[in-house]
């Protein structure tokens, strides 16, 4: 055991140690041994070796294994195909420099995830001939080749606490621009968002939605989390749910104040939560603070389990619903399985009947983010990144721009 009293170690580890935050999630290990471990003096891997770490880094129940870097050597390669063809419960990712062929490699190799790495401080530019513009561009063109054939990148800046911070953000910031490079769902996209599989899922958790005393038996360990998380919510546990909605009405009251037009964007829960926070500022705190477009997506407002739960479910007519809303658009990704009534107009019909909402409408939309390889259609990634979510606020920007002048 080791006596901490010995140690210095700065707040940041202190926070660390606490777990409080993470009570009731899981946290998931990243191994770099069959890499950063051969980089050790002296230390040589066979093939046959790293696949029998890996076997037992799985066995440990490590989450990912990074695997090595296959395009230095012919043995990293046959240690690549080892450890894939072991099929293994972790994910296996690649290495890879900011360089086409590298990244060519793990392709040919079936890697679906992959850190991709560059210098960034002008000490490594210079020691490898290389200027700020030259690596820019090596960046984009590897992580858009990856992220254009569904690997899932982790870039990572080589030295880039010498770098220069505004160079450094103008790095990351193209990285990621390259991911979301892709503008519209491809056929394979909509093959996975329409499945059999996913519209069975949708049935079963319909199923729940009408008898709740189901639910532990039909979700996954994944929904189960979240399950927890809005347990915590409804049940406002330790005030978490009058927490939350105080830190959103801060800044719609400030908006408010100096009269500015808004625009109000939920995803997921966080619908659950706006339209709570908006029900009580229109009908505990009595304010004129009024929303110009609420927009939602991925949205469980249209489960009967939540109808229930919100704010002013036991009232009728007015009392019911927020009044502090002019126009409300809701977007459901096909196959999203949260919005499991992708509907939510006639949910909430009577707000049009009751003159309090001016116009409310749903669309689907595809959603074509993907997390290590699989297509997750409740992103919220995904969701601000399509276009037309995009096209929705920028209409809504230009209706209102001069409000902002």
């Amino acid at each position: 055991m080791i006596d901490r009293s010995l140690i210095w170690t700065s707040d940041i580890n202190e926070r660390t140690i606490d777990t409080s935050p993470f009570e009731g999630r899981r946290i998931g290990i990243y191994d770099t041994t069959l890499r950063d471990g051969e980089q050790t003096v002296g230390v040589v891997l066979s093939p046959d070796d790293k696949l029998a770490i890996a076997i037992a880094l799985d066995g440990l129940g490590v989450d990912r294994i990074e695997a090595g870097f296959p395009r230095v050597s012919d043995d990293d390669v046959k240690a690549f195909e080892l450890i894939m063809a072991a099929q293994l419960k972790a994910e296996i990712w690649g290495f890879s420099r900011a360089v086409p062929a590298d990244v060519e490699q793990l392709l040919e190799l079936g890697v679906t995830s992959a850190v991709i790495e560059a210098p960034l401080s002008d000490g490594k530019l210079a020691a490898y001939g290389m200027d700020r513009d030259t690596v820019m561009g090596r960046v984009v063109t590897a992580v858009e080749h990856a992220a254009a054939n569904d690997v899932t990148v982790c870039f990572f800046g080589v030295d880039g606490t010498r770098a220069d911070p505004l160079f450094l953000a103008d790095v990351y910031q193209a990285a990621v621009e390259a991911v979301i490079a892709q503008s519209e769902a491809n056929a394979r996209d909509i093959a996975e968002a329409n499945a059999w599989t996913r519209r069975l899922t949708r049935w079963i958790y319909k199923l729940g939605d009408r008898l709740p005393f189901l639910i532990p038996h039909l979700v996954s360990e994944r929904t189960e989390v979240h399950l927890r998380d809005l347990r915590r919510y409804t049940r406002n546990e330790n005030d978490i749910a009058e927490h939350t909605r105080r830190m959103l009405k801060i800044p719609l009251r400030a908006a408010a104040e100096i009269d500015r037009p808004i625009l109000l964007i939920a995803h997921s829960m966080g619908s659950i939560i706006a339209y709570d926070a908006l029900w009580q500022l229109s009908h505990e705190h009595r304010e004129h603070l009024r929303v110009d477009l609420l927009l939602t997506m991925g949205s469980p407002l249209g489960q009967r389990m939540m109808q229930k739960q919100i704010k002013g479910s036991a009232a009728e007519g007015a009392e019911r619903y927020p009044t502090n809303v002019r126009h409300w658009r809701n977007l459901s990704a096909i196959g999203d399985l949260t919005a499991i009534d992708p509907s939510l107009r006639n949910d909430f019909a009577e707000m049009l009947d009751l003159g309090l909402l001016e116009s409310f409408a749903d669309e689907e939309l595809l959603n074509y983010f993907r997390l290590n390889g699989e297509l997750n259609v409740h992103s919220e990634y995904g969701y601000l990144a399509n276009k037309k979510t995009s096209l929705t606020i920028s209409k809504w920007w230009r209706g209102h721009v001069s409000a902002f002048a």
